[in-house]
């Protein structure tokens, strides 16, 4: 399973402990989203309990997680230090839609990439 959802109302918690009963035995669980979209305490407790055989988060809530955490002793857990979103050429891809963004506005026309405070992304 991966999450990619944005932190809304509706997905706070989302994966919590009975969305982790829900997954196949064994499954893997990836985090590359809102660290409050999981239920910490559920996700250390699936893996610990082996319902999931491993998991990777790029996100954690808290965050940044503290020392002495539970999930840094997790040896079937992969933490990166939230940088899941970053790539090769990102930096030129803003750029451009920038730019396109720009001449957009100067044209009255739709911009791309527009965030919507009431959806909550």
């Amino acid at each position: 399973m991966v999450n990619v959802l944005p932190l809304t109302r509706a997905t706070r918690s989302l994966f919590n402990q009975s969305a982790f009963e829900a997954m196949k035995p064994g499954a893997l669980f990836v985090n590359i989203a809102r660290g409050a979209t999981v239920v910490t305490d559920d996700l250390v407790k699936a893996l610990v309990e082996g319902r999931l055989a491993g998991a990777a988060v790029d996100t954690t809530d808290p965050e940044p997680l503290p020392r002495g955490h539970p999930l840094w002793k997790i040896p079937n857990l992969i933490i990166t230090p939230h940088v899941a979103g970053w790539g090769v050429g990102d930096t030129e891809r803003k750029w451009m839609v920038m730019r396109e963004n720009l001449r957009r506005f100067a044209a009255g026309e739709r911009m791309l990439c527009v965030v919507n405070p009431g959806r909550g992304y």
